[in-house]
């Protein structure tokens, strides 16, 4: 019997040894694969829709929630105010671009977004896949996943709710036409229905914006949840910030800066988990090593054979090697299949307008798990495979 040949039977033979192995590697593999996936979506999602706009603004309330809710839409927004008072910072020559937001309402769990559709799907890279643009209130255009998820497509009606709940209070009287659907991002607007800012105001009965607003000039009198800005240099991230926060009622915030800030405090949980399958790691690498000591009598008696049969040291030894290496695979695979599930699990229950959570993907660093997992079983059995290599053939013979 050759040694892989030999490995195997072995594994065969000592089930319940072989399952705790298993076990305590794919826990081990599981809660750092998990983390890794979940912790890797979210922070290439934060950064992705984080990049839309270089600075926020809104009412008076802290940068995390005006971040919050003015880019990844997870938040109540703060009250609205006069577009007005922004008008001499959105005049300003660093201003490459403004874009408009009134947020409150929701369709099915999805955010409602009064802007100027084509100019904050462009924030994102977003180009329509069937329909048009709104020509004016009343029309609408849904995300790629609003629109899946609600069954809408170009020429359907609906109404939105207020609030943000999924089960709000319907806006009696008010409806929309879906004139849109957008194609794809990989972003949040794919979450998002976009409308006019006519019409939110005309559903909360706010006064109209003058025809010069959509010309970005004039002087706008219609309320605002916020603006989102783009820099036209590295400069206006010292300058603007200061113009704003001349006025007395807003603030501002940096959505780069703030996610920043909110994933140092979620990589202290993340950090705690890794510890975790990194123990684990270590328990499953002695009881690795443990099992296969505590089997030494039995397994002396096989390589004596195999010696008798003319079979080198090496290949005796190699054999507990690839026990060990059988071992490692299957735990590791158990594992990563774990993790996968779980995040699918997780992504499943999250709520519509929280950040896409997949089990679906694959991140390349898994690789490096499944070897760190080979690791461990190659380091626990480490000492049966030197003391088996180096073993007398008659001292094997003689143990019982």
């Amino acid at each position: 019997m050759n040694a892989a040949g030999l490995a195997w039977r072995r594994i065969v033979r000592r089930p319940a040894a072989t399952l705790l192995n298993v076990l305590l590697l794919a826990l081990g593999v599981a809660s750092i694969a998990a983390t890794m996936l979940a912790l890797g979506q979210a922070t290439r999602a934060a950064e992705r829709n984080a990049a839309a706009a270089d600075l926020v603004v809104g009412s008076r309330t802290s940068p995390a929630q005006l971040v919050l809710s003015g880019i990844f839409h997870l938040d109540a927004p703060p009250p609205p105010f006069a577009l007005s008072l922004l008008q001499p910072v959105l005049a300003h020559r660093l201003v490459e671009r403004w874009v408009p937001v009134a947020l409150g309402d929701s369709l099915a769990g999805h955010r409602v977004v009064g802007t100027r559709p084509a100019d904050f799907a462009g924030l994102y890279g977003g180009v329509l896949a069937a329909g048009a643009w709104p020509q004016g209130a009343g029309q609408a255009v849904l995300g790629a996943d609003a629109a899946r998820r609600t069954g809408l497509a170009v020429g359907a009606g609906f109404a939105t709710t207020h609030g943000l709940a999924e089960a709000g209070e319907p806006h009696h009287g008010h409806g929309y036409r879906v004139a849109g659907v957008l194609a794809r991002t990989g972003t949040l607007l794919d979450k998002l229905v976009l409308v006019s800012l006519e019409s939110i105001w005309q559903a909360h009965a706010a006064p109209p914006s003058p025809p010069a607003f959509a010309a970005r000039a004039g002087d706008p009198t219609g309320q605002v949840s916020g603006v989102l800005i783009r820099f036209r240099s590295p400069l206006a991230a010292a300058v603007l910030p200061r113009l704003v926060a001349s006025v007395p009622t807003l603030v501002s915030a940096s959505p780069a800066h703030e996610a920043a800030k909110l994933f140092a405090l979620v990589q202290w949980g993340s950090d705690g988990a890794a510890m975790l399958g990194g123990l684990l790691l270590v328990c499953a690498a002695l009881a690795v090593g443990a099992g296969l000591m505590a089997s030494h009598r039995e397994r002396m008696r096989d390589v004596a054979v195999l010696r008798l049969l003319g079979a080198s040291p090496r290949i005796t030894a190699t054999a507990v090697l690839l026990e060990a290496t059988f071992v490692g695979l299957l735990g590791a695979a158990a594992g990563l299949l774990a993790a996968h599930a779980a995040v699918e699990f997780a992504g499943s229950r999250l709520p519509v307008s929280a950040p896409p959570l997949s089990g679906r993907v694959f991140d390349p660093l898994e690789l490096v798990i499944v070897a760190a997992a080979l690791a461990v079983s190659w380091i626990g059995a480490a000492l049966p495979a030197w003391r088996v290599q180096r073993a007398a053939v008659a001292d094997a013979l003689r143990m019982e």
